[in-house]
This record gives C-alpha cells, sequence and structure tokens, in this order.
C-alpha cells in the first residue's frame, strides 16, 4: 500500500500534521474521510494514529460544508484533552476553526485570533 502524504491536504491545514506521509492506518483511512460521506468505527491499538484519523474527518468536514459544526473529540485523559487543544489551537490559527475544551466541572474557550 502507498502511504498518502499529507501535502494533498489544502496547505492552511498541513501544519497540524507533524510528518510527511500518513501511516499505513491513516493512509487506508484517507478515501473515507475525504472522498465519501460515509460513517465509520476506526478500532486500532494505541499508537496507531487514530487521532490522526480524527483530524483528518475534521479538517474534510470543514472543507466539505464550509459552514459552523460542532466536531467532538473525546479522550479518556483529561491531559491528554488539554494537550490536545493546545497543539490544535496552533494548528488551525489562520483556518477561522475554533478550538474549545469541554470538562465535566468548567468549559474552557479558546478562541483563535
Amino acid at each position: 500500500m502507498e502511504l498518502v502524504p499529507v501535502s494533498v491536504l489544502p496547505e492552511s491545514y498541513q501544519k497540524a500534521f507533524s510528518f510527511d506521509a500518513f501511516n499505513r492506518v491513516q493512509s487506508t483511512c484517507y478515501r473515507i474521510c475525504f472522498e465519501t460521506n460515509d460513517n465509520f468505527v476506526l478500532c486500532a491499538p494505541t499508537g496507531t494514529g487514530k487521532t490522526g484519523v480524527a483530524l483528518m474527518t475534521f479538517i474534510s468536514t470543514v472543507i466539505r460544508y464550509r459552514e459552523p459544526r460542532l466536531m467532538i473529540y473525546v479522550s479518556p485523559l483529561r491531559s491528554l484533552c488539554q494537550e490536545k487543544v493546545r497543539s490544535w489551537i496552533e494548528s488551525f490559527a489562520n483556518t477561522g476553526i475554533t478550538v474549545q475544551e469541554y470538562t465535566g466541572d468548567s468549559i474552557y474557550s479558546f478562541p483563535n485570533t
């Protein structure tokens, strides 16, 4: 299987990924994320790129619908969620995407300005 290069994405979204090509799991999911409107469930071991696939679906949805959408990333650990929020705020700074963190005890909003 040939790996899909990150450069296939619009330039403003490429910096959301810290690598040049999607791995095998991500490359396999690329077509579903960007070329179809199908739903799917991804079950894969830790470290295989599931968060990258989630990012691909976020980006695909933004490109496809070009209007505000609520997209949710669920993490079992609050610290992991906070890490992703910080990373995505920086990655999506010039795209118009607003990243927010919701937890059980408070809501934090980090508008991209």
